[in-house]
């Protein structure tokens, strides 16, 4: 038995949610005043996959997430990450969905996906979401052309995405990354999996060199905000690492980026002291489509074993907008604040390091 259901968000969305037992949520807080988005989606569940035909109209500035599990209700073994699926305006997308290849469901058996409209910078800031269930009775051909995702969260599963250890030539699968660009393009703390490595956790993986637990694909480079951003964990650092903290803005177009530009106070400090010099990047476009530009403070090596906390403060001379909502006096989004903590420990291989950070009186 496949299922298909059809939930027009904005008509009878009352009645759904007061449904007992539906599944369904929203953030009234992250909630257009008119929404046009109108998704319908066709569920499948395969052996060794799952098909999923997505299709309808989505407001700017939000994507479809989706996660599969073992079992009814989403609360079984996670079969797939949590992924994000771009969209824009009106689509026709059939994202790949792979199980594990210890993982099969098998004639009989049950699976269950969890959908989510969402900001596409954030799966957490939710329009809405709902939970289908299919009995596995025979597969089906996706409807629409392949789309490529990214892996936001936790699960067994994940996407095609790879990429070559540079050191073995091995290619390595992308299992989870924080979801926030890298001033390169790239995703923050990306997870790789290697050829025949059970996947037993997101985050920091693990290591044979006991020394090199708990770090990051990345270590040393900091998001200025990761205290908001629990996978931007900066992991564990040593006083060896080159620390280098970076902050980012986004927009719709260039000229909304340029405006941003023109028009931005930052004020950011580690541990009370101002960060300097600060590289500012080009204006360019990533993959999901908005333009961007990143701010760079590479701060170098030798920081002194301790805890140390960027505060981050943002506000602007005049109101601007990013094609998704308003920023600065005047509007609901005057300033924001954010914070990063992070701690340097002694490297654990006998370096000896010449302390620079902070500069002592």
């Amino acid at each position: 038995m496949t299922m298909r259901r059809f939930f027009p968000l904005w008509a009878g969305l009352c009645a759904l949610l007061a449904t007992a037992g539906s599944g369904l949520a929203q953030d009234a807080a992250a909630t257009p005043a008119a929404s046009t988005t109108d998704v319908s989606y066709f569920f499948v569940t395969c052996e060794d996959r799952a098909i999923l035909d997505l299709n309808g109209t989505i407001d700017a500035g939000y994507d479809v997430y989706v996660q599969v599990f073992r079992d009814l209700g989403a609360a079984g073994t996670a079969l797939t990450g949590l992924l994000r699926v771009p969209v824009t305006g009106t689509f026709q997308v059939s994202p790949p969905l792979p199980f594990p290849e210890t993982e099969r469901i098998i004639f009989g058996q049950f699976a269950s996906a969890r959908l989510i409209i969402a900001r596409e910078t954030d799966p957490n800031n939710v329009m809405f979401q709902t939970i289908v269930d299919d009995v596995q009775d025979g597969c089906a051909n996706p409807q629409f052309a392949a789309t490529a995702t990214s892996v936001i969260g936790s699960g067994t599963g994940g996407t095609p995405a790879t990429v070559t250890d540079p050191a073995t030539g091995q290619t390595l699968t992308i299992i989870s990354d924080s979801g926030i660009y890298r001033p390169d393009g790239g995703k923050l703390n990306q997870v790789f999996a290697r050829p025949r490595e059970e996947v037993v956790q997101i985050g920091a993986r693990a290591s044979e060199d006991k020394r090199e637990e708990g770090r990051t694909s990345n270590p040393g480079l900091i998001f200025a905000e990761c205290d908001n951003f629990p996978a931007a964990n900066p992991g564990r650092l040593f006083d060896t690492d080159g620390i280098t903290i970076f902050w980012s803005w986004f927009a719709r177009t260039p000229a909304q980026v340029q405006s941003h530009l023109d028009n931005a106070i930052y004020d950011i400090t580690l541990n009370g002291r101002s960060i300097q010099p600060v590289q500012v990047s080009e204006i360019r476009q990533l993959d999901d489509g908005n333009y961007w530009v990143f701010y760079t403070a590479s701060l170098g090596s030798g920081f002194r074993p301790d805890t140390y906390g960027v505060v981050f403060n943002l506000s602007w001379r005049a109101a601007i907008r990013d094609g998704f909502d308003r920023f600065g006096p005047g509007t609901r989004n005057e300033s924001f604040r954010s914070t990063c903590t992070f701690t340097i420990e002694p490297n654990p291989y006998g370096v000896q390091v010449d302390y620079v950070y902070p500069p002592q009186p």
